[in-house]
């Protein structure tokens, strides 16, 4: 109830029109994400670029006496840490609307878990090789799912209207 309500704004919001509006836009600010991404990930991941040619970032954090971390993995888990926090931010500074009578699609998040188990699945038979890839993998298949969900449901509202 609490996600809906901060939803509704974007109910009746024309995401293909808009977009069709601001191609170039939301092509830059993609490709900007991506770029970054990748940048993010060099300085991140064990085997890559920046990690194999700096001291700084093979080095390593003591945290509270106890446990001994890579700064590279600090940085991963710090940055994934702020950005979850200022996503919760946002939605939380989402304007509230009350619902009305709009009812659920009842198949929808039946929907987005069995896409997400089937990427899983399908991710699993190539086998995980560190428990950060069974996250990213199940938030991936739920990004997914509820990516392709939520153009089903659009489409299946437009043909009921029409």
């Amino acid at each position: 109830m609490y996600a809906r309500k901060r939803l509704m704004t974007l109910h009746d919001f024309n995401f293909f029109g808009e977009g069709r509006k601001y191609v170039f836009g939301y092509l830059l600010c993609l490709l900007a994400g991506i770029i970054s991404h990748l940048f993010w990930d060099r300085l991140t991941n064990v085997s890559d670029f920046f990690i194999l040619r700096s001291d700084q970032l093979f080095g390593s954090f003591k945290i509270a006496g106890l446990i001994v971390l890579p700064t590279f993995n600090v940085l991963q888990h710090a940055s994934t840490l702020i950005g979850a926090a200022y996503i919760i931010w946002f939605f939380h500074k989402l304007p509230a609307q009350p619902i009305g009578n709009i009812k659920p699609v009842w198949w929808y998040w039946p929907g987005v878990l069995i896409i997400c188990a089937i990427i899983f699945y399908l991710r699993w038979k190539a086998e995980f090789e560190y428990f950060g890839d069974v996250v990213a993998t199940l938030i991936a298949g739920l990004l997914a799912g509820i990516i392709f969900m939520s153009f089903i449901t659009a489409w299946h509202n437009t043909r009921i209207q029409t």
